[in-house]
């Protein structure tokens, strides 16, 4: 399974992968409110460094520069990935193009994509060279693997109160609640029982009764 697109929107994760079929390769396209695990998030922050390479810009145009470690201080960067578009040549060798926003100053935020390069040494017969420092190749590895573990189902549990991708019904005559196809039988469990535990709690009349009387 080769992935070719990772994207982080305001409440889902979109992700496209080619896999393998009984006709050949297959594009399957797919969308999840899941939260990736904190490794895919930590994989997603170290793009940072390779927006700075690919675009050829200082470190400081990306957030505030450690000046005792030379990496960019968590909170304060301008920069963020949302996205890593991978390409793959026809024996295997891939490419990465980084999506991400800058905000400015002014409080704009403009979205940009870094150039689409290589970051697979290339295969036999092949001309065309890696583009990155082994560090930034470590760093693309690295995304691509957390987001093909994601797509396989590796992904941060959360709290009944936090999904996203279904309503817990308040009104206790809505005995239904849809879920994404992707969702944690487990977690859509608990949140039937969540939902019925509070249509039991306002079906309930409440007592008149005043307190001292």
């Amino acid at each position: 399974m080769n992935l070719l697109k990772f994207v982080w929107t305001a409440n889902r994760i979109i992700h496209k992968v080619d896999a393998p079929t009984q006709q050949g390769e297959e594009n399957t396209l797919k969308g999840s409110p899941e939260a990736p695990t904190q490794e895919c998030e930590a994989a997603r922050r170290n793009l940072l460094g390779v927006i700075a390479s690919s675009m050829e810009l200082p470190l400081h145009w990306l957030g505030t520069v450690n000046k005792e470690t030379g990496h960019i201080e968590e909170g304060t960067d301008t920069v963020k990935p949302y996205g890593i578009i991978v390409s793959h040549t026809s024996k295997g060798t891939r490419s990465a193009s980084v999506m991400f926003t800058k905000r400015y100053i002014s409080g704009k935020s403009e979205r940009y994509k870094t150039p689409m390069l290589q970051f697979d040494d290339p295969a036999e017969g092949e001309t065309e060279e890696c583009g990155f420092a082994e560090v930034e190749r470590c760093k693309l590895n690295s995304m691509v693997e957390n987001a093909l573990a994601y797509v396989g189902g590796v992904r941060q549990k959360k709290s009944v109160k936090f999904i996203e991708h279904g309503s817990i019904p308040e009104d206790p005559n809505q005995d239904t609640i849809n879920f994404n196809e992707d969702a944690d039988p487990s977690v859509v469990d608990a949140a039937e029982k969540l939902a019925s535990e509070k249509a039991v709690k306002k079906a309930k009349p409440r007592s008149t009764k005043r307190a001292g009387k």
